[in-house]
């Protein structure tokens, strides 16, 4: 299986000009769900598991991006099986892609718990807390501070998933931390170095903090990958 979590395929997902800034939550978010329905992201759900039966059963509902189908589906399994960790994530998944944060602030913590080592379990627990976060809801601050602090810990657990540190790189830009923006989305350039999407989100950081050797750098790779983001970028 590929390593390349954001698969250039996606290219299509990057909606946004200054997604980093205050204001634009909505296009952020955006961003981070259509990077979780990538073809790749959903094999590395299935990849540590074995292809599970809680996976291959959600894999019809991903096909059809049927995601309230999944949330009753994944409800109904959870009634029978309450402390299935798979379970709990693939509803979350389910919600998030629907832009419904409460519940999966709920479920992921828990999911954890039983599985400390679930990548996706803190992944998606960020984009949970990004959401809230970005929703107008109480606590902005505090939840963009609890979903850097979740994406650091799954960095620190597995560093081979591109997907953490692209979502990384995403909140330390909302903060404006221009400097560990720019390490975490280098590291998922490690990780998927063919993919237009970290290219892009680091061209951004680049842009948005002066550094404009580095921008070059991925303009060019753009220009190769994805002229037509290569275009975006370089407005």
């Amino acid at each position: 299986m590929k390593k390349n979590i954001l698969d250039k395929r996606c290219a299509g997902w990057l909606l946004i000009s200054l997604f980093f800034l205050q204001g634009c939550a909505a296009v952020a978010t955006s961003l981070v769900t259509q990077a979780l329905t990538s073809p790749d992201m959903w094999a590395s759900l299935l990849a540590p598991r074995g292809q599970g039966t809680p996976y291959r059963e959600a894999g019809e509902f991903y096909k059809k991006s049927d995601w309230p189908g999944l949330e009753v589906h994944a409800t109904k399994k959870l009634a029978a099986e309450r402390t299935s960790a798979d379970w709990m994530v693939l509803k979350s998944y389910a919600l998030l892609m629907q832009e419904k944060y409460e519940e999966p602030l709920k479920l992921l913590p828990r999911a954890h718990e039983i599985n400390p080592e679930d990548i996706n379990a803190l992944n998606f627990w960020a984009v949970a807390l990004r959401g809230q976060a970005n929703s107008g809801a109480p606590g902005r601050s505090a939840n963009l501070d609890r979903a850097i602090q979740v994406l650091e810990k799954a960095s620190s657990i597995d560093t081979t998933h591109a997907a953490t540190f692209f979502i990384l790189g995403e909140a330390y830009g909302e903060r404006m931390e221009w400097v560990k923006s720019a390490q975490a989305f280098e590291n998922a350039i490690r990780l998927a170095p063919e993919s237009p999407l970290v290219w892009f989100g680091a061209g951004k950081v680049y842009k948005l903090s002066g550094n404009l050797d580095s921008l070059d750098l991925a303009l060019e790779r753009l220009r190769a990958l994805d002229p037509a983001l290569a275009e975006r970028l370089a407005r």
